[in-house]
């Protein structure tokens, strides 16, 4: 069972909830794992409850970017052409984003957490 399974079991659990907490998506990546018959140690299922964390109500793959503090901006500029900040210096990331529609989803849903709309009329 892969993470992305995790992450799509996960969803599937968590249904349309509007507001997760985090103990509730850790217990849904724990059922997910367990039902899958997965066995996870805890610093296994603490990276794997964060990452599905990140991909539900984060930023995904970008939300270790943002969590550093000595980063001020964050480029994206495809799937495997992302570009930080720091300290004035821009730099290459070393972050896979999937495919482009991954980007545009993630693009997407940034966009109305921040109260924007995002689409093919406003792009």
């Amino acid at each position: 069972m892969s993470d992305d399974e995790v992450l799509e079991d996960v969803r599937a659990r968590l249904g349309g909830a509007g507001s997760v907490s985090p103990d509730g998506i850790a217990r849904a990546v724990d059922d997910a794992a367990r039902a899958r018959g997965r066995v996870l140690g805890s610093a296994a299922a603490s990276a794997l409850v964060r990452s599905v964390h990140d991909a539900l109500v984060g930023a995904g793959p970008l939300q270790g970017l943002l969590d550093d503090r000595a980063v001020t901006d964050v480029l994206v500029n495809g799937p495997r052409d992302v570009w930080v900040e720091r300290a004035g210096r821009m730099s290459r990331a070393d972050v896979d984003l999937g495919t482009p529609a991954d980007v545009r989803a993630l693009a997407v849903r940034l966009a109305a957490a921040g109260g924007a709309r995002l689409d093919d009329a406003k792009p």
